[in-house]
Order: structure tokens, then sequence, then C-alpha cells
């Protein structure tokens, strides 16, 4: 049995252009001023309340999930990551409160956490690849009409509820800002093809859409 691969405790950037950009708030909105204050004084405690946590695991697909061209039992090394609980419950009690500006901004800057954490995960898959000899030839995320069995599947292989994780009845992870990604591997060390593509993504509304993560 394949050992889990962790990686916890490492900060978090988040990056103000790409939180406005989220907000489609620019410097010709109305309330911009309104929101960059917000976003200042909230800078630094959000980043202190993020709990990065990565987990890796080599295992295989098993047989009845679709994912892109991954065949069944075909080697892969599957990926968990969250930035915590602890953003999402305070944007939340936020907009409880009526606070739209705080709540907003917490759920914007959650997500620009989140992706910052890429270049976390980069580093552990680098190591990863070093000490086993192989490659990566690319990279897969759920499609909407297996998400279902593909969130069970992480959750059993990756421990979540050791870890820290729940399933909901409806297949969502709690914390709800985790993010979850499948390598395949191949025999080639020199491989890296582990960015993200935009093309293979059915979240057509995202507006971080044509943004590359990682860079070969």
């Amino acid at each position: 049995m394949c050992e889990i691969i962790s990686c916890t405790g490492q900060a978090v950037e988040i990056r103000k252009e790409e939180v406005f950009r989220d907000l489609c708030c620019t410097q010709k909105s109305a309330a911009y001023e309104v929101f960059e204050q917000e976003y200042e004084e909230l800078l630094e405690p959000v980043i202190s309340c993020c709990r990065p946590k990565i987990y890796l695991k080599e295992c295989r697909l098993p047989k009845g999930i679709v994912c892109g061209s991954l065949q069944p039992g075909e080697q892969i090394l599957c990926g968990l990551y969250t930035v915590g609980r602890e953003i999402s419950n305070w944007s939340t009690r936020a907009f409880f409160q009526e606070d739209y500006v705080k709540g907003m901004l917490l759920d914007a800057m959650a997500d620009c956490a989140l992706f910052s954490m890429e270049k976390q995960m980069e580093s552990l898959l680098r190591s990863f690849c070093r000490e086993r000899g192989v490659g990566i030839a690319g990279r897969f995320h759920a499609q909407e009409k297996n998400a279902m069995f593909l969130q069970r599947f992480f959750y059993e292989e990756l421990e979540g509820e050791k870890n820290g994780f729940f399933l909901t009845a409806g297949y969502m992870f709690d914390p709800v800002k985790t993010g979850t990604v499948i390598f395949r591997l191949t025999a080639d060390a020199d491989a890296f093809c582990a960015h993200h593509t935009c093309s293979g993504c059915e979240n057509y509304s995202c507006k971080r859409r044509k943004t590359t993560i990682f860079q070969n």
C-alpha cells in the first residue's frame, strides 16, 4: 500500500489584483474604495487564519470512474488540498451579519489562497518524481458527470476523515475551499505536464479561465 505524502503549514499568497478581478471590482467601480480599505484590513488576518494542507497518493484509477483519457487500473497520483475551514466560516458569519463587502472579500481571498497552493504542490510533485524516477504525463480534474464518484474516491484513498476532511451527503468536501486533482504518471522522468489547462475544464464561468498555473 502506497503511503500518503503530505505538506502542511506553508504560507499562502493572496494577490490583490486577482481578488478584485474575481469580484469584478475595478478602480472605476463605485464601491472600489470601500472594498480596497476592507481588503487591506483583512489581508494579514486572512493569511494567518488559513490552514493549508496538501495530500498526495500514488494509486490506480478504479473501474467505473471516467476521467478524461485515463483508463481503469492506470497508475495515477491523486491530490487533495485545502486552506482549511476557518476562512469559509468567517465568510459565512459575515454574510449572516449582512456585512456583504467582508463576506464577498473573504470568499474571493479564500479562492485566491487556494489557487496559490499550486506552487507548493508543484514543489511536492517534483520531489515525488525525483524520488520515484517517474514523470507526469498529464493533469485531470473531475468531470461533472463523475464528480460524486471521484469525490468519494479521493476521500477514501487520502483518508479524508483521518486528515480532517468530511464528505457531505451531496458529496461536497468540508472544508469548502478544497481542491482535487489527478496526475497521470509516466516512465519518462523528464516529463512534467502538471500545469492546468483551461481547455479541459468544464467550469466555463471561471474568471480565471485561460490562466496557466504551472510552467514547464
